[in-house]
């Protein structure tokens, strides 16, 4: 549900970028800059709903291993490519795809280690839980 919430607003401001930057700005320069990073990118944010969701899903079944390393393996991945497009002459809407592209991968890899967890009880037998005053009065 939150891939799809999230990607439509963010599909409805990549199609209509100044209802968002002229909340902000009316630099021409700025407002160019943002409906560029905004086209590109926005319609991606449906993966980083999906990421957000994963991440809470894990957090509340103790298992934020996979949606934290999926958001390491994001910042590697951004970290390299900046590098590389910096190394390259790259334009600003190379740096917007890239940053496009990282929401992809959050999203995916997240979803994947959600997929890939065991979701079951661990094996052994479970401990009885007692109430804490159970003991008074017997």
């Amino acid at each position: 549900m939150s891939f799809v919430s999230v990607g439509l607003v963010g599909s409805v401001i990549a199609i209509f970028p100044d209802l968002w930057v002229d909340i902000f700005t009316r630099d021409p320069g700025v407002r160019a800059a943002s409906r560029q990073y905004l086209s590109t990118a926005a319609p991606m944010y449906a993966f980083i709903g999906l990421s957000i969701s994963m991440y809470f899903s894990s957090q509340g079944a103790a298992k934020v291993l996979g949606p934290v390393l999926a958001q390491s393996a994001r910042l590697v991945f951004v970290a390299a490519g900046g590098w590389w497009l910096s190394t390259h002459g790259a334009t600003a809407a190379n740096f917007f795809a890239l940053a496009a592209a990282s929401m992809v991968v959050l999203g995916v890899l997240s979803a994947a280690s959600v997929v890939l967890s065991r979701w079951g009880p661990k094996a052994g037998a479970a401990a009885e839980i007692r109430p804490a005053l159970s003991g008074i009065g017997d």
